[in-house]
């Protein structure tokens, strides 16, 4: 148990980490990863201003963050309620089941998340 709970911990500050990196880059450089989908067709994707909303959310500039992506903004604490859940099951019983409460979430999610991919670019 104490195994996984120090690979779970490895995992998580290596994402953070690699967070905390990127948006150190871009405040002080301006770069920034662009959307592909948006290069190539002009349309915008899902998850475009994705950058701008976790920029904004470290600032504590909720509104700001709520414009620029507000179905991923409004998915971010379910996510990370999940995958909190996950990780205690996981360090606890050494494996994890998908429950059905859980699927139905995501995928209420994703079909949010395609809806809005959709009616951002007909607006």
């Amino acid at each position: 148990m104490k195994s996984r709970a120090l690979q779970v911990a490895k995992r998580f500050l290596i994402v953070f980490a690699v967070g905390i990196i990127y948006a150190l880059v871009c405040r002080f450089t301006g770069f920034r990863i662009k959307c592909p989908i948006k290069t190539l067709t002009g349309f915008s994707c899902p998850g475009c201003g994705v950058t701008r909303m976790m920029l904004a959310i470290s600032e504590l500039k909720f509104v700001k963050a709520f414009y620029y992506n507000p179905v991923v903004f409004c998915c971010l604490p379910v996510l990370c309620f999940i995958k909190a859940e996950r990780s205690c099951k996981y360090i606890k019983y050494g494996e994890v089941k998908t429950g059905k409460f859980e699927n139905i979430l995501l995928y209420i999610m994703l079909f949010t998340l395609i809806v809005f991919g959709i009616v951002r670019n007909i607006i």
